[in-house]
């Protein structure tokens, strides 16, 4: 799993698209696709439409970020 430490700010939010190694988003896994990460949390797990980093296991994967007024202080992969 992937934990985010992070805090959004009111009106702000977090999303997370995951790419293959060439840069192509993953289908099921856009940032259309993207939970929007709200409040304050230390170990949020993100998913797109219910699906987890887990459903992935055994690729390789990169990772797109776009932070809306929140500040992200740390990525965890377990």
């Amino acid at each position: 799993d992937l934990l985010v430490n992070a805090k959004v700010e009111t009106s702000g939010r977090i999303r997370l698209e995951l790419q293959s190694e060439d840069g192509t988003p993953i289908d099921g896994y856009t940032l259309e696709d993207s939970d929007p990460f709200i409040g304050d949390e230390i170990d949020h797990k993100p998913s797109w439409n219910g699906r987890r980093l887990s459903d992935l296991s055994g690729r390789n994967l990169r990772f797109r970020l776009v932070l809306e007024k929140s500040k992200l202080f740390t990525l965890q992969i377990h």
